[in-house]
């Protein structure tokens, strides 16, 4: 039996029949699992929730900016039965909670109905600032730094594999110690501002851990762009368009960068830079680096130090990341 494409199981818009105030009634939200409704409260205001035949005790969760979230219990013509309920407090925000909420089904449908509340509170507290952003300012290192990726991402990944195995392979958003990981081989890049010398800036213990057979270290260097430049919105935007018609793989992507767009303000998102070059290292033996394997004492929790690129001649093994990743 083929397998069905997650975009044919969730109607486009799950409210989009639903013309006027209906709670407790309910319109199905997910054809797969008679669990998870789309409704509309009496102030015309967007709900989702998730129902289940057993009693769970009333509550309050604060977790998500921009909707209410509470457990409910009610009687139905089924018998007792116990809520999750999500109610969008801006309808402006629409899509982002129809998104939010399709990937809260995509991820705990599979959960039984006695854990299903906790993993949904588990996995709405990784949304927690999506519907409303904090915009606190991304630092400069992390905005190159996911500029950087970003670039490694749609320039190189992407011409090599489909976007849906680039999009996996891109692991660094996920906290994992390299920033690419696939086949046998680990990719960590690091952006530098043209000017700013070679010095590369690892910030943990683990970013040069191997944990595959091959680590390569990528310095990328970049300029203030113009109109010629690239801007991490405009990455966003043409990565979204691509995935517009695969929501298990927007979904993902969707998840990967929110952390990083809902922190970043207007300026980070629309700066633009221009690539100028990269360099290839094989952190192979006798690459000077500091991790658990030469820091034993498990004292040492963390550590920041730099590389001097400049005098990495040995490890060096050129500039085409294509054929590099290609070749292995």
């Amino acid at each position: 039996m083929p397998e069905i494409a997650l975009e044919e199981l969730f109607n486009e818009d799950p409210w989009a029949d639903i013309t006027q105030p209906i709670y407790p009634d309910a319109s199905q939200f997910y054809v797969m699992d008679q669990r998870f409704w789309a409704s509309k409260d009496e102030e015309n205001k967007l709900v989702f929730f998730i129902q289940i035949p057993m009693h769970v005790a009333p509550e309050t969760i604060e977790t998500l900016k921009g909707a209410k979230i509470q457990i409910v219990n009610l009687q139905t013509n089924e018998g007792s039965v116990s809520r999750l309920l999500i109610t969008l407090e801006d309808d402006a925000l629409k899509d982002q909670f129809t998104l939010m909420t399709k990937a809260l089904v995509y991820y705990i449908s599979k959960e039984e109905n006695s854990k299903i509340f906790d993993a949904a509170k588990r996995e709405l507290k990784e949304w927690s600032d999506f519907l409303k952003p904090d915009k606190k300012g991304l630092t400069k290192e992390e905005q190159i730094g996911l500029w950087g990726e970003l670039y490694v991402l749609t320039q190189i990944m992407l011409a090599i594999y489909p976007l849906t195995d680039a999009i996996k392979y891109w692991i660094g958003p996920d906290q994992k110690k390299q920033d690419f990981t696939f086949n046998n081989m680990a990719l960590e890049t690091k952006t530098t501002m043209s000017g700013d010398g070679s010095f590369i800036k690892i910030s943990s213990i683990e970013q040069l851990q191997k944990i595959t057979d091959v680590l390569y270290l990528c310095q990328i260097f970049i300029n203030s762009g113009d109109d010629e430049g690239i801007s991490l919105q405009e990455f966003f935007d043409n990565l979204e368009e691509s995935l517009n018609n695969d929501i298990e793989n927007k979904i993902q992507f969707t998840k990967k960068v929110s952390k990083f767009r809902n922190k970043a303000t207007e300026k980070n998102l629309n700066e633009k830079f221009h690539f100028i070059d990269l360099k290839i290292f094989n952190v192979r033996e006798g690459f000077p680096k500091i991790t658990r394997k030469e820091i034993t004492s498990t004292t040492v929790q963390n550590v920041k130090y730099s590389i001097d690129s400049a005098l990495l001649n040995e490890f060096y093994v050129g500039d085409d990341l294509s054929k590099l990743i290609s070749n292995e």
